[in-house]
């Protein structure tokens, strides 16, 4: 089944890709795509691949792609993942988010975020806060509730489910 709203994403791209040259739709008569899965993620991995199949060339400034593909794809497991040990290496938002990003580029689907150990507990849990006073490797080391939430809900758009380990 052809999910719509993945076909009208791809228009909507080549639509600007061609206005941006200053052409029209109907200047592509022969462009047609489609992305079918059955499901959200399955689409959004679809869409990953599509995007890895056009390239841009500088020295004729066109997009290109091939000709004719059809490509029949399904992962080989269920749980494709990275595991990171923040308890240990304490890492930002922002490289956990650059890790994320590069896992979806991947189709990786599973990040396990080993949060909290007992060399470091970098977590602000409200019902103990000495936790993370005493336990992380400074303040400025600590990951709060709204850092969570920002970081899954980022991972969930790129269709990375995080598991914690706290």
């Amino acid at each position: 089944r052809t999910d719509t709203n993945s076909v009208k994403a791809v228009k909507t791209l080549t639509t600007k890709i061609l206005e941006s040259r200053g052409k029209s739709t109907e200047d592509a008569p022969g462009i047609h795509i489609t992305v079918s899965a059955k499901t959200y993620y399955g689409v959004r991995h679809g869409m990953e691949t599509l995007s890895q199949m056009i390239t841009y060339d500088d020295l004729s400034d066109t997009l290109q792609t091939y000709s004719t593909a059809f490509v029949d794809d399904e992962p080989s497991f269920k749980h494709r993942g990275l595991l990171l040990d923040t308890s240990r290496n304490f890492m930002s938002k922002k490289v956990i988010k650059n890790i994320i990003r590069g896992m979806s580029y991947d189709k990786l689907n599973v990040f396990h975020w080993h949060i909290t150990d007992t060399h470091s507990f970098p977590f602000y849990s409200r019902r103990v806060p000495q936790l993370s006073l005493h336990g992380s490797y400074s303040p400025k080391k600590v990951y709060n509730p709204q850092d969570i939430r920002e970081i899954v809900e980022f991972a969930k758009l790129r269709g990375v489910r995080v598991t914690t380990r706290i």
